[in-house]
């Protein structure tokens, strides 16, 4: 039982993997703060993360298939482990990539307004 929670924590972490980035390449997307270079490299770095995740995933349905039945339980179950805290990294590394992402975001943004409110007082004087 405690293989199929692991099992089924791994396909739950890559599918907060693939909303977290689908939620945050569209407000990315969407901001007229990131500049196109930026949205690219953000892009690409994403597109790495969802590939080792998927990797993460296919080596999960590789354990768990029959042909892997040389496996005891316990070495799979320790493999099962790996897996899962390597799922687990991956979150943690694309939940914090977005967070920087963000602030990046908001960063620019204050500073457009900073500079509007600075042009406005310039203006009226």
């Amino acid at each position: 039982m405690r293989t199929y929670r692991r099992v089924q924590s791994v396909f739950e972490k890559q599918g907060q993997i693939i909303q977290t980035y689908a939620t945050a390449i569209e407000t990315l997307r969407q901001s007229p703060f990131v500049q196109p270079e930026q949205l690219s490299t953000m892009t690409s770095v994403y597109s790495k993360m969802l590939t080792e995740g998927a990797n993460t995933v296919s080596d999960l349905q590789t354990i768990v298939s029959p042909a892997m039945l040389k496996m005891t339980d316990a070495e799979r179950m320790r493999f099962i482990d790996k897996l899962d805290a390597k799922i687990s990294d991956q979150l943690s590394l694309i939940n914090y990539y977005t967070q920087r992402n963000y602030v990046q975001m908001h960063l620019a943004e204050q500073k457009a307004q900073d500079t509007q409110a600075l042009n406005a007082l310039m203006s009226a004087r």
